[in-house]
């Protein structure tokens, strides 16, 4: 979701970064799409249905907090599904862009993003070939390929 705080940053602030680079970035944020992830956001069920997501997530953000980082997630998507960006924010955009997809990415609409991209005056659309969605599955001297040319 950083990809997206980013895009939201500089069409907001216009000097507040000097570019962005996403991989795997949702921006098709409506009140409806947020509320299908947050429904999928509850700690209770990941433990039961997913134990090794929610094990990993315990992992990264410890025992005692996984459950408030999940809970907190939801409460960021639901505001995001109410204050998304449109086609005028996109425009406004006036650093360079470069948004990457994964091939195999079944959480990020692919048409959706190559339209924003085209919205982003100074934009690239990038497909990554044999990436999956999060970043912890993407092979990541490609995409240090890509930084490098940023």
């Amino acid at each position: 979701m950083g990809g997206y705080i980013g895009l939201f940053l500089a069409s907001q602030i216009p000097n507040a970064v000097s570019g962005i680079v996403t991989l795997g970035t949702k921006v098709d944020w409506t009140v409806e799409n947020a509320a299908k992830e947050v429904r999928q956001l509850n700690p209770d069920k990941i433990l039961e249905k997913v134990p090794k997501f929610a094990g990993r997530l315990s992992r990264i953000h410890g025992p005692e907090n996984w459950r408030n980082v999940v809970i907190s997630t939801g409460l960021l998507m639901t505001e995001l599904g109410c204050n998304s960006l449109h086609e005028k924010d996109y425009i406004n955009i006036n650093v360079p862009v470069t948004m990457m997809i994964g091939d195999s990415d079944s959480m990020v609409d692919m048409n959706t993003s190559k339209l924003v991209c085209d919205f982003i005056p100074n934009s690239r659309f990038v497909v990554l070939q044999n990436t999956e969605h999060p970043f912890e599955k993407a092979d990541l001297s490609l995409i240090a390929d890509f930084l490098n040319n940023f």
